[in-house]
């Protein structure tokens, strides 16, 4: 029977051939000096934030196409000042190891930061990626020995 798979999309095939072949056939395995880096003792992302100009548009798309689910919600009266605010929510993984946060601006006397990101970015993107590690000062000091 012939494949009904999408032209764009190979079909899975099992045999020993396929399984030699890279994951990800445009990047190659690190060898070497690389290979045995230190990590500085960062050993997990805590959660990537991101700014966008419409919270529940791009919490929708996200949520559609990740299957995550709402973990917290924060809004102007929970973060915010007469000065400037945001409204927030965060997507969590079933197992909510992943987190994924998600900032819109609000109005108010003056611009919000998150306003002033999506102006000086062009637009939504990563506003910043929280790396956990257990020691803090050590994971510090090896980053700015390796600079």
């Amino acid at each position: 029977e012939e494949s009904k798979t999408s032209s764009s999309i190979p079909p899975v095939n099992s045999d020993a051939a396929t399984a030699k072949q890279p994951f990800l056939p445009h990047l190659a395995p690190v060898e070497g000096s690389m290979a045995a880096r230190d990590s500085f003792g960062i050993y997990k992302i805590d959660h990537a934030v991101g700014n966008v100009h419409n919270l529940q548009e791009a919490y929708s798309r996200i949520k559609t196409f990740t299957g995550f689910h709402e973990f917290a919600e924060f809004t102007t009266e929970d973060v915010g000042t007469v000065e400037s605010g945001l409204n927030s929510v965060v997507l969590a993984s079933d197992t909510e190891v992943v987190l994924l946060p998600l900032n819109e601006p609000t109005e108010g006397r003056r611009k919000s930061q998150i306003q002033t990101y999506l102006e000086q970015n062009e637009g939504p993107g990563l506003q910043h990626l929280a790396l956990k590690t257990k020691d803090i000062f050590t994971t510090v000091r090896k980053m700015r020995q390796a600079q």
